[in-house]
């Protein structure tokens, strides 16, 4: 496996705790509630992931895809935000690897992480631009108030 695999991996989880924290300490509620989601389907997914990962089909880890998809969709039609709707659809691709597996495609166990793992660092991203958001219309907001 190639150097910067390792590091993909390892940066994923304090990369996590910096954009969480930002989002629940400075975003508006839909921010911190999809930050708080998210944070928490991927430690759900970590919990879950035995030890010969990818082999076979994840029912856990796929469930837990399937909760936040659902979650995420649902914030989306109670908040309908631009990056919140991209964050969900993201969700959802992450989920087509697992149905690709349920309908019996055969994928090396690296597929089939890809597929269904390469989702976290675009949700990251969007979640750091929900933030930007929250914090310029808060912006805004305070300096029409003046």
């Amino acid at each position: 496996m190639p150097g910067w695999t390792y590091w993909y991996v390892v940066l994923f989880w304090p990369s996590l705790a910096i954009v969480a924290g930002l989002c629940v300490w400075k975003g508006d509620a839909p921010t911190k509630l999809a930050a708080a989601i998210f944070a928490a389907g991927m430690l759900v997914s970590k919990a879950l992931t035995p030890s010969d990962m990818f082999s076979h089909l994840e029912v856990g880890i796929a469930t837990v895809d399937a909760t936040l998809a659902i979650l995420l969709t649902g914030l989306c039609m109670r908040c309908p935000r631009l990056w919140l709707i991209l964050l969900a659809a993201i969700q959802i691709a992450a989920c087509l690897g697992h149905a690709s597996r349920m309908l019996g495609m055969q994928h090396s166990r690296l597929t089939y992480a890809i597929l269904t793992g390469s989702a976290g660092y675009p949700a990251l991203i969007v979640l750091c631009c929900g933030l930007i958001g929250s914090i310029r219309s808060r912006t805004i907001l305070k300096s029409r108030r003046v």
